[in-house]
């Protein structure tokens, strides 16, 4: 139908147009339905093969921080006692070659607990053993260390020279693995 408002010359141009605009060449059509979804699946195998990876990799990420943080709160431990005074009394040996103190590290409270205070109830927990022995200078005659050469308690304190102290810990155990252990040592002379 002919608009009596325009040109003769400009409706045909505006008829040309909207017949090309309605007209789509084959090589510009849009993708089909089944295209469309053949492309999704193919995206979703994909994704769920990659999936596993994503989860692993979070785990472990939350297991590094954690192991570290405890890694780091045992050394913090060895770095105290270190700056306790020589004959201070949790670096004196009451009975026996060695003092040996059990705590608990319970990662959802953050919390250290001594041996005396904890009560296992099923969640993961760390073990720290922290060992002080204490040797004569003539332990390191042949540079070797042992542990039948530690003094006993009650030894004068005038032959003590060197105390050793050690502190192990032991991670929860993971699906049937044995646990991560982790032990630092250090001397401490007079």
């Amino acid at each position: 139908m002919k608009n009596p408002s325009l040109p003769t010359s400009l409706h045909r141009g505006c008829q040309r147009i909207a017949s090309a605009m309605n007209q789509h060449p084959a090589d510009q059509r849009g993708f089909s339905i089944v295209e469309t979804l053949i492309a999704a699946s193919i995206l979703l195998i994909v994704m769920v093969g990659l999936m596993p990876l994503f989860i692993r990799a979070v785990t472990d990420n939350a297991q590094g921080r954690q192991s570290t943080e405890v890694a780091n709160s045992a050394r913090s431990e060895v770095e105290r006692l270190m700056q306790l005074d020589f004959n201070h009394a949790e670096l004196t040996i009451a009975a026996g070659t060695e003092l040996e103190t059990t705590s608990y590290y319970i990662p959802r409270y953050k919390v250290w607990k001594d041996s005396d205070e904890f009560t296992p109830d099923g969640t993961e927990t760390y073990q720290r053993v922290t060992t002080i022995r204490q040797y004569s200078r003539d332990a390191l005659s042949d540079d070797l260390l042992e542990d039948d050469e530690a003094l006993p308690a009650g030894t004068d304190s005038s032959q003590i020279h060197l105390k050793e102290i050690q502190v192990a810990l032991a991670g929860p155990t993971e699906f049937a693995r044995p646990a991560k252990t982790v032990t630092l040592r250090v001397l401490r002379g007079i």
